[in-house]
């Protein structure tokens, strides 16, 4: 099996589900070398050799030019079931460029980030009128704060250090433990700790 499709009976399921599925495929994906050798190379064209936010810009500078958002299919939450075939499903191949959602693209960032060495959180926000949240992002957590990396909010906002406001946050560690659930407070709270904007 390739894909991983699931109905749900609760957008609080389906929030809790993808979540937790996008942390297993980081956690995993430490054993991709594809992975790692596609991050590496995106990190090593930051001009400074311990730029970190640098690394990260590169690599989704690159993750840019070979990926493009497309939903799910109505009703139905779907997501690779193993590194690399997000790899393949994310940033597809020379002759196209790959393609997938919030979550899957959530999921390829924080892999790549992952292998080259730092840890991320999983944030999940309601960019919309619902309590729950309905839109996914990947967070690095890096040495000198965190750093925001959301390609679904481009063309207009650079994804690269944006963070999407909402009503409410669900903050997520990759073993599926929640971190953060308050309203505004959480938004201020990593706000406060976020890297500053290029």
């Amino acid at each position: 099996m390739s894909y991983l499709s699931k109905s749900f009976k609760s957008g609080e399921e389906a929030l809790r589900f993808t979540a937790s599925h996008i942390g297993m495929l980081i956690d995993h994906s430490r054993y991709s070398f594809k992975i790692r050798e596609y991050a590496a190379r995106c990190a090593v064209m930051a001009v400074d050799r311990k730029n970190y936010v640098g690394q990260c810009e590169e690599i989704y500078k690159d993750v840019m030019l070979r990926w493009r958002y497309v939903q799910d299919p109505f009703g139905a939450e779907m997501i690779a079931d193993n590194p690399d075939r997000l790899f393949e499903t994310v940033l597809g191949s020379a002759k196209r460029p790959g393609a997938s959602d919030c979550d899957e693209i959530t999921a390829m960032l924080g892999c790549l980030v992952r292998a080259i060495g730092f840890d991320v959180l999983i944030r999940t926000v309601a960019v919309k009128s619902s309590d729950l949240p309905d839109h996914v992002h990947i967070v690095a957590v890096l040495p000198d704060g965190l750093l925001s990396l959301d390609p679904v909010v481009e063309p207009n906002h650079n994804g690269f250090g944006f963070w999407p406001k909402g009503s409410r946050d669900w903050i997520f560690d990759t073993v599926g433990n929640l971190v953060s659930t308050n309203d505004r407070a959480a938004q201020e709270e990593m706000s406060n700790h976020a890297l500053p904007r290029k």
